[in-house]
């Protein structure tokens, strides 16, 4: 085992799979879809800065332009979150 093969294994084990975090990131989305809120933007945004950060994130150049290209429209989306908490909401 070389030097390189140690350095991949260690960037793998601290962080979680990049595909289990995007499946994350798309299922955050689909309940946004369906039912949109400030707080589930807010999610969504963390999410995508989370596979920003992710060090094996270089590897997939196409993933980490999507998330990029994304991140400032979710986090606008989320941006209401303290007024969305504070306005009552009436049922009819």
């Amino acid at each position: 085992m070389t030097a390189a093969d140690t350095d991949s294994q260690d960037l793998s084990t601290d962080h979680e799979p990049l595909d289990q975090m995007q499946a994350q990131l798309f299922a955050l989305m689909h309940r946004y879809s369906q039912a949109p809120c400030c707080g589930l933007a807010l999610a969504v945004a963390g999410q995508l800065v989370k596979l920003l950060e992710h060090p094996l994130i270089t590897l997939f150049p196409e993933l980490h332009r999507q998330c990029a290209a994304q991140l400032n429209g979710w986090r606008a989306r989320g941006s209401f979150a303290e007024r969305c908490g504070s306005t009552p909401r009436s049922i009819h």
